[in-house]
């Protein structure tokens, strides 16, 4: 089952760029299987990769992507947690230092200026982090942008050019599979997402592990 979609000529250009040599045959097969694996026999693939610049930490604190100021930006989209969800599969983050930036965020991010798939994003950052009780909480937050109407649409607040946001009902979806059936390395999987304290009651059947 093919679970992603990357342009192989972007990998290509991508590759071509941080080793200054012309890519060889069969190069996309072997980042697609490093993407999901971490492991490369490709010299091309593993000097791309420790070329990566550094994710950006301050105070222990994993920042945005596209936050340049000198000081953290606690509103918008939360590229600094949302992403460890799938970077995790490579090891490119420091579970202690992403542990950091869940909680900072939960206490500290304006929340209400989100949107809708954040917060599923958030409670699978929690979940990988082996935090249920902050993949819960995360994934019930009381926020206009994490409403949920009983049509199933993901309303993003008051906002009228926004009735519906499908990557909120993608996102959730995902989540809560994640959260029932686990994910690759996870301890267990049975229900490692959510809370062990007899609250949850969690049954599923034909969800695949995430990667």
């Amino acid at each position: 089952m093919r679970r992603v979609k990357i342009s192989a000529e972007k990998i290509l250009i991508f590759v071509a760029r941080r080793t200054q040599s012309p890519p060889r045959a069969g190069l996309v097969e072997d980042w697609m299987k490093f993407f999901y694996t971490g492991v490369s026999k490709s010299p091309q693939l593993l000097i791309a990769f420790y070329r990566l610049n550094p994710l950006r930490i301050k105070c222990l604190v994993r920042i945005n992507i596209l936050d340049r100021s000198p000081t953290i930006i606690w509103t918008d989209w939360l590229s600094s947690s949302t992403s460890f969800p799938f970077l995790a599969i490579i090891c490119l983050v420091d579970k202690r230092i992403m542990l950091n930036t869940l909680n900072r965020v939960l206490a500290q991010w304006r929340l209400d200026q989100v949107w809708g798939w954040d917060f599923p994003m958030l409670a699978m950052t929690a979940a990988r982090l082996d935090e249920p009780e902050l993949a819960v909480e995360a994934l019930m937050y009381d926020s206009p942008q994490n409403t949920y109407l009983p049509n199933g649409h993901n309303r993003q607040g008051a906002r009228k050019d926004l009735p519906l946001y499908l990557p909120g009902n993608g996102a959730l979806l995902t989540a809560v599979g994640m959260m029932a059936a686990g994910w690759d390395g996870c301890s267990s999987t049975d229900a490692p997402g959510f809370p062990k304290d007899g609250t949850w009651k969690v049954s599923h059947e034909g969800l695949y592990l995430m990667p």
